[in-house]
């Protein structure tokens, strides 16, 4: 049984690591017996132009310095088909600094804030952290079309509804504290 099958829709979940979905191809730099492709998304990805219908990542962008996600964005539009769709989530920088950082408190605080920013920088393997609008330029300047944003789970297709599973922390009012985020080719 290869990946690819005549009339049913491509869908590519890439960085899943231990969540795993259902009707999807799933693809981790880590090899797993769970996972059906070992890819490394800093890479050329390893699929001819327009073989995919949706492609969603999860908490996986903000691994990877800021030129490799671009490289990623590009691959990704290169290999969805006219109308696919690349779903992402990933922490808010937005959030991360309202709720992590005051400009104005007591010493004993700022050292505390600071300790808790780098944390959100670096304390999970974290190499950029992306705002919407950053995002959605990057998006664009990779050739995407247009670029919407979600709320967590939700979606205006049915096939990438309720699709995150990781832990979200609680919103800062408007901000969200993940970004989901679709991008159209």
């Amino acid at each position: 049984m290869g990946l690819f099958k005549k009339n049913k829709k491509m869908k590519l979940h890439i960085g899943c690591g231990e969540f795993i979905k259902n009707s999807w191809i799933n693809s981790d730099i880590i090899f797993s017996k769970k996972i059906q492709i070992v890819l490394d998304a800093r890479k050329i990805l390893p699929f001819k132009d327009n073989s995919f219908d949706y492609i969603f990542g999860e908490h996986f962008i903000e691994h990877l310095e800021k030129d490799d996600g671009f490289l990623f964005f590009s691959e990704a539009r290169r290999v969805l088909k006219e109308g696919g769709v690349l779903r992402l989530s990933t922490p808010n920088l937005d959030w991360v600094w309202f709720t992590h950082y005051r400009l104005v408190a007591e010493e004993e605080e700022r050292l505390l804030f600071c300790e808790m920013i780098n944390k959100a920088f670096y304390g999970w393997e974290h190499k950029f952290l992306y705002n919407n609008n950053y995002l959605k330029k990057k998006l664009i300047d990779a050739g995407f079309q247009r670029v919407e944003f979600f709320k967590y789970g939700e979606s205006n297709i049915e096939d990438l509804q309720k699709l995150e599973q990781h832990y979200k922390d609680i919103d800062a009012g408007e901000i969200p504290s993940v970004i989901i985020v679709q991008a159209y080719k």
